[in-house]
């Protein structure tokens, strides 16, 4: 899976359940892929998903999912619509 970049943001996300997705000191990477599906799938048998990972259409118009890394920040996985 190719990355086309990457977006880095220290702003506190604004999406459902962002207690669950971020705490103070931890970042959020936004990665842009082409097939968050196919990915998704990937992963989904690597024991990788938190208890509120689910891919979806967004309200702001991204298709994603995000995963935890073993330090807590996390990657969110995603195309435009």
């Amino acid at each position: 899976m190719s990355l086309s970049f990457l977006k880095i943001s220290e702003e506190k996300p604004t999406w459902p359940y962002v207690a669950q997705w971020h705490a103070p000191g931890q970042r959020v990477v936004r990665f842009v892929v082409e097939d968050p599906d196919a990915l998704y799938d990937e992963y989904a048998d690597k024991d990788v998903f938190g208890p509120y990972t689910k891919l979806a259409d967004t309200d702001w118009g991204t298709r994603e999912f995000g995963i935890w890394d073993p330090d807590g920040n996390t990657l969110i996985f995603m195309r435009d619509l």
